[in-house]
């Protein structure tokens, strides 16, 4: 279903002036890339037809069922033991605009965002309304690529959760501060299948049961150091002086989520006195 997008008319706002083009894809993204990726899947194709269908409602994309074994281990004994099935039919919270980058994935490692995708499923905008239409673009991008990760843990396709966080954290990571707090939202409004507790490999993702921080702590951490930094250079007497009128804590522009999401607080809290990145998105590039 498509967003209802009524924000269209709205002008950029100061963080975007003088730069809105169009519908953001994120970087290293757009129809060069799109090719790449489509190549790949061709290759495969010309090495052996597909045998089986991947389907959600309407919308069929044709794999290899060899692939979707190797991409999917947890799955692995289900698709051998239907092996005359020539279709697999996925359920929510897989989506038919999800299909094709399922399906690409499985042969490029890598898949492409289009402006049609960032518009394909339904997100409430009243609570993620910018009015800039720039910032609305990359909330929608954002969220275009947090529900491939939900479908993707639903198919235990691990390679390919950590693709869509690391895409997530590069549009995330130039984004202003309006839609980091957007993104905070919309991943802490999520809760995690199973306590950490209670995880089985099935329900981890390079060993983190929760993976929320993951998608939103590698950009809101270094906000919060720039602003530090600025507001140093500003004032270095007296930056660190709370008694001070004007005295401003950058972590004050995440208070109200603060308060909503204990988790976000915990995690926010375990990173600032780590010092440094948890080394998550490392174990992506020895994939």
């Amino acid at each position: 279903m498509a967003v209802n997008y009524n924000n269209q008319n709205n002008q950029p706002c100061k963080w975007h002036t003088g730069f809105y083009r169009g519908v953001y894809l994120g970087p290293n993204e757009g129809p060069e890339h799109a090719e790449v990726v489509r190549s790949a899947r061709q290759r495969g194709f010309q090495a052996s037809p597909p045998d089986v269908f991947i389907a959600v409602e309407d919308q069929t994309e044709k794999v290899h069922r060899s692939l979707l074994m190797l991409e999917s281990p947890e799955r692995r004994e289900f698709y051998a033991k239907n092996a005359n099935c020539h279709t697999i039919k996925l359920k929510d919270p897989v989506h038919p605009c999800h299909l094709s980058k399922i399906a690409n994935y499985l042969y490029a490692k890598d898949y492409a965002v289009l402006p049609p995708d960032i518009s394909a499923l339904l997100i409430n905008l009243k609570d993620h309304l910018t009015n800039c239409r720039r910032c609305d673009d990359i909330v929608r991008l954002l969220y275009f690529h947090f529900s491939l990760f939900q479908a993707a843990r639903y198919m235990s396709m691990e390679g390919l959760q950590l693709l869509a966080i690391k895409k997530f954290n590069a549009v995330l990571e130039t984004a202003p501060l309006a839609v980091l707090r957007l993104a905070v939202h919309m991943v802490y409004s999520h809760k995690p299948h199973v306590n950490a507790g209670q995880a089985g490999d099935v329900y981890e993702i390079a060993h983190f049961v929760d993976y929320r921080e993951q998608f939103v702590l590698p950009a809101v951490m270094p906000f919060i150091r720039r602003m530090w930094a600025q507001l140093e250079l500003a004032n270095p007497e007296t930056f660190l002086s709370q008694d001070l009128p004007g005295y401003f804590d950058p972590i004050q522009s995440f208070e109200d989520l603060i308060k909503m999401f204990p988790d976000f607080e915990h995690h926010l809290t375990l990173w600032s006195s780590h010092g440094q990145y948890l080394p998550f998105m490392e174990l992506y590039n020895l994939k």
